[in-house]
């Protein structure tokens, strides 16, 4: 059973991979090339699920960290 996302919601790298069907690794490529919207707190990085949701909104290009 899978829980609805909210927008405010924050996903882990696993979290993201299965919502998106992609390897961990491939996230964490894209995290490397700054080519999708994270947060980091220390060591620790998380994916904002409305910013995730207006990323792939306009086709996975480009985006705005903070």
């Amino acid at each position: 059973k899978t829980l609805p996302l909210f927008d405010n919601q924050l996903m882990s790298i696993k979290s993201l991979s299965k919502y998106l069907d992609v390897p961990a690794g491939t996230i964490r490529d894209w995290i490397y090339k700054r080519q999708i919207p994270y947060l980091k707190a220390g060591r620790l990085v998380r994916f904002n699920f409305s910013d995730i949701r207006l990323w792939l909104e306009h086709g996975g290009n480009g985006c705005q960290l903070r």
